[in-house]
């Protein structure tokens, strides 16, 4: 059963005014860990569906409570979005606790984190472009920012080879 779990600010808006309402229940990856779930949002209220996860042992993390406590973090990573830290300051492994950084975005990636993503620079702002995975197999992700003057009409994609796929 998810429980509503501090706030975490407006991850995915980049116009500031929505936050992101964060849930915590247990994981679906391990028994004995709890699971960061965010849900985005707009004028209705939160979406029906979430947008973003976080649990350590999909994350190739030793399982436990990383999440224990959550803060709005600011711009950890200079990209122009607010990002997210989780920490647990009683980490069974180590005797100073353990902090994540999940960085908010247009759309936060709930996809395998091992695998990398692509940002591209617009004019208007250094990331304004995502695309992942890399390489892709049968499904490519693109999400753009929302508050972009310009909004991409078409996209192009070509492989390795050049070739128009």
């Amino acid at each position: 059963m998810l429980r509503p779990f501090g706030r975490v600010g407006a991850l995915n808006d980049s116009s500031g005014r929505y936050e992101m309402l964060s849930m915590i229940g247990p994981s679906i990856y391990h028994a004995n860990e709890p699971m960061l779930v965010l849900f985005g949002g707009g004028k209705s209220g939160p979406n029906n569906t979430w947008d973003a996860y976080y649990s350590p042992s999909a994350d190739g993390v030793t399982a436990g409570g990383v999440v224990r406590h959550v803060e709005q973090a600011g711009d950890v990573n200079g990209d122009g979005w607010p990002d997210l830290l989780l920490s647990d300051d009683r980490w069974y492994l180590f005797d100073h606790g353990i902090a994540m950084v999940i960085a908010g975005g247009p759309e936060i990636p709930t996809d395998d984190t091992t695998l990398s993503v692509r940002a591209i620079a617009t004019a208007e702002h250094r990331r304004a472009l995502h695309i992942w995975p890399n390489p892709m197999r049968d499904k490519l992700q693109i999400v753009w920012r929302g508050d972009l003057r310009r909004l991409p009409r078409r996209f192009t994609i070509h492989n390795a080879l050049g070739e128009l796929v």
